[in-house]
């Protein structure tokens, strides 16, 4: 039998025993289904659906029939586009709205009337129960999408939209409803009472709908505008929001030269962040945690590497040195919060073994404690520093662009140093976790630092900037120094947006002396944690 064979084996042999002979999804949608709300939220939705739709007809007629339309009928004006439209834009809301109503407390719930004990007994593993339980809250949903389905019928036979447009429009509200039913899951997972899970995962919900409906909004209006000259003006995130579905359905973008469907860019990216959070929620079930580090690390690199891809790949404009900084700085802040979450926690450090090379275990970059945790972030950090100079490289080729000279000499530069600050914050999260012996108050150390890295010397600079202007003060060439800790100097210095009124001599030479500065912190914070943790034992595993 071959490889790829025995994957497919493999493969459906899981699928089939997580999904189709998995006794939770049975327990939890029989449970349902059995009582009389499940089909009165589907009543009232299609109540609220139809009468959405009868508004919105009874506004679109007479606008139409003041514009002149009258005697042309509907069909001219795409009336049932236009409908769609709405119709589209209000599932999105509501399914915004019901799907952590129903996901939020999956896994709360067990654990407040003391069940999740009994299913820690049984022989399901962690992945089937978050499986379960979050499959059980999605098909709910997808049976409110198909209780919809007649009235996309409706849209369709007033004409302007197509069946695949509605097609491809349902499976962008299939994708984004799953990606709401994981995150809820993954939130009741990580929460020890519903209100908690509920508010959060409402909280982050509705903040990811208002920047995705932003985000679309403003692609849309720049592709309508760059619309006269090239197709390649499409952006591939313009659908993150299901809602922009029908305008941009069957539209494809050019990213690094290859068209790619924008619908399918929404939806891949959509699945695969519903599947990292599946697999956060395996590894935090009380009483049956699941080890999932490997599984997740190479999730967030994969999805790292292709969201680099679509968004770099499809500009349009030829590179600037001057948008390294941006770009760095962007990056650090994310490996930063990163680094929150990854270099706190447990220490499962071996009797003998020192500090610096646990810290730095490439054995362990892979493994849930923070032994690796500066490995693997230097890894991370690497590999999505050099897709995105791959992506400016293939773009530019694709597009005939000339690429400034020193581009990347300075993109050399930002990246030494971003490896630099990256592993000097990940050491002080170790050094967190080897003081305290509560996670959360070595991740509120981390960010304390981080906090005042950042904020230091801007402030700084500031008042000198104010006092300066009003002619009372002189730089204290003592107090510049403190630009060697301030994690975008380097940055700022390599693609030139640094300020030079009040900026030190040596900056220049910033991602040389920024990177060393950084490199001692490190050392320093790791020989502290070796001494810190003999003493506290650190973080205990929760």
């Amino acid at each position: 039998m071959s490889i790829a064979a025995t994957a497919i084996e493999r493969i459906s042999t899981v699928l089939t025993s997580s999904i189709f002979d998995n006794p939770v999804v049975t327990k939890e949608f029989r449970t349902r289904m059995r009582g009389w709300k499940a089909f009165a939220v589907m009543g009232a939705y299609c109540l609220v659906m139809t009468g959405v739709l009868l508004i919105a007809y009874y506004f679109m007629a007479e606008e139409y029939s003041r514009a002149g339309y009258a005697g042309q009928g509907f069909s001219r004006v795409s009336i049932g586009r236009d409908l769609f439209v709405v119709l589209a834009w209000a599932q999105t809301i509501l399914l915004t709205l019901i799907a952590p109503a129903l996901s939020a407390g999956s896994i709360t719930q067990e654990l407040e009337r003391k069940t999740l004990e009994m299913l820690a007994l049984s022989p399901l593993t962690a992945g089937r129960i978050v499986l379960g339980k979050q499959l059980a809250d999605y098909m709910y949903t997808l049976i409110l999408l198909a209780c919809s389905l007649p009235l996309a019928g409706i849209t369709l036979m007033l004409g302007g939209i197509s069946p695949a447009e509605i097609g491809i429009t349902y499976m962008l509200l299939a994708a984004w409803t799953f990606l709401l039913t994981c995150l809820g899951t993954m939130l009741s997972s990580l929460a020890k009472k519903t209100a908690a899970a509920s508010l959060s995962s409402f909280g982050l919900s509705i903040i990811y709908l208002i920047y995705a409906s932003g985000m679309g909004s403003m692609l849309m209006i720049m592709s309508y505008r760059g619309a006269s000259m090239s197709h390649m003006y499409l952006n591939p995130f313009m659908l993150l929001s299901p809602g922009w579905g029908p305008y941009g359905a069957l539209e494809s973008a050019s990213v690094c030269g290859v068209r790619v469907s924008i619908a399918l860019a929404s939806f891949s990216l959509h699945i695969a962040c519903g599947i990292l959070f599946l697999l956060i929620a395996s590894s935090h079930v009380t009483h049956k945690p699941a080890e999932r580090a490997l599984a997740i690390r190479l999730m967030l690199i994969g999805i790292t590497i292709y969201t680099t891809w679509l968004v770099i790949g499809s500009g349009q404009a030829p590179p600037k040195t001057q948008w390294l900084s941006s770009m760095g700085i962007s990056l650090l802040v994310y490996m930063i919060i990163a680094a929150v979450f990854f270099s706190t926690g447990a220490i499962k450090k071996p009797a003998g073994k020192s500090m610096l090379s646990y810290a730095f275990s490439w054995r362990r970059v892979f493994k849930s404690d923070v032994g690796g945790a500066i490995c693997f972030m230097l890894l991370w950090t690497a590999i999505s520093y050099a897709c995105y100079g791959a992506a400016i490289h293939f773009q530019t080729k694709a597009q005939s662009l000339t690429i400034p000279h020193g581009y990347w000499v300075a993109y050399l530069r930002v990246g030494v140093s971003l490896l630099a600050v990256v592993a000097g914050m990940t050491a002080v999260g170790i050094l967190a976790s080897s003081l305290v012996r509560a996670r959360n108050s070595a991740a509120a150390l981390v960010v304390l630092f981080a906090v005042v890295a950042f904020a230091g010397y801007g402030v700084i600079a500031s008042y000198f900037a104010f006092w300066r202007s009003m002619g009372n003060v002189h730089p204290n060439q003592a107090l510049l120094q403190l630009a060697a800790l301030w994690p975008v100097t380097p940055i700022l210095s390599a693609t030139g947006t640094f300020s030079k009124g009040d900026a030190p001599r040596w900056i220049h030479s910033a991602w040389i002396i920024t990177s060393m500065v950084y490199a001692a912190i490190g050392f320093f914070s790791l020989l502290l944690a070796g001494k810190a943790h003999a003493k506290t034992g650190g973080v205990r595993e929760e």
